[in-house]
């Protein structure tokens, strides 16, 4: 087996010199287990399909509140109801980007701030 180090540009560096090939192969393979042993650690932080957001999120002025599950709090409908019956704000998340809409409303509709 190789020992491949490119990814680690100052040890691939330090193991070009003269040491790589007095490098003791339980260090070469420690540092291999250590780095595939991160790899998992990391994957278990990553899922493997990000979630996508409800469609009121993405536009709350065009998602059909018939289709929210039945988990949905009443309150969050409940502040969406309110939100799309707002002509204001319509034009409001028109013009602004999305994310700033939102953080603009994080107040008056708290519910929906999840």
């Amino acid at each position: 087996m190789k020992n491949n180090f490119e990814n680690f540009p100052s040890l691939d560096h330090l193991l070009e010199s003269e040491l790589r090939d007095d490098l003791p192969f339980e260090i070469s393979d420690g540092i291999m287990a250590h780095i595939e042993s991160s790899i998992e650690i990391f994957l278990d932080f990553v899922p493997e399909e990000t979630a996508q957001p409800p469609t009121w999120m993405i536009n709350p002025f065009i998602c059909d509140l018939d289709s929210m599950d039945d988990d949905d709090d009443d309150e969050l409908i409940n502040q969406l109801i309110d939100l799309k019956s707002n002509a204001l704000l319509h034009e409001e998340f028109n013009v602004r980007s999305r994310n700033d809409f939102w953080c603009s409303q994080r107040i008056d509709y708290s519910d929906l701030d999840s």
